[in-house]
């Protein structure tokens, strides 16, 4: 309605009504909440493919499912792609969530595409993921563009 990208962040889980979901722009479940959202256990490549599938079906235009020490999937019904986590050494991964839809959002915003937003974003939680604490752990613009290069 407002020409501006909507993404959703479904943590923690609740059930979601099917009109918030219809028409978002960007899902960015977890594997449980991505379970719980669509009634799959989300353990497997294969699984996460097809939990993207029914995210779809429900009218989303683009998912993006975080896989912890994976990386993360992307899908928009015609391109799919897994982006692998940067490894690092975990120290504490609270927040890490938050940091990565918030860089991811960030770089959305300044007109990324979304594939290198979402390298954007993984930079950003593996720093975030490396440091303890939540808000304290997540870094600063200068070091995700060190870390990409």
């Amino acid at each position: 309605k407002n020409n501006v990208s909507f993404i959703l962040n479904p943590a923690p889980y609740q059930p979601l009504s099917p009109e918030l979901i219809f028409g978002t722009d960007y899902i960015t479940p977890n594997e449980t909440e991505a379970g719980s959202i669509t009634g799959i256990t989300v353990d497997t490549d294969k699984d996460v493919k097809k939990a993207g599938e029914i995210l779809l079906s429900m009218g989303i235009k683009n998912v993006i499912i975080t896989l912890g020490s994976r990386g993360s999937y992307f899908t928009d019904g015609n391109k799919e792609v897994f982006i692998p986590a940067i490894k690092c050494k975990v120290v504490d991964t609270v927040g890490a969530g938050d940091c990565f839809n918030g860089a991811f959002a960030s770089a959305i915003a300044s007109g990324k595409e979304v594939i290198d937003s979402l390298k954007f974003a993984t930079a950003a939680a593996s720093i975030s993921v490396s440091r303890k604490g939540a808000a304290a752990s997540n870094p600063y613009l200068y070091e995700i563009e060190e870390l990409l290069r």
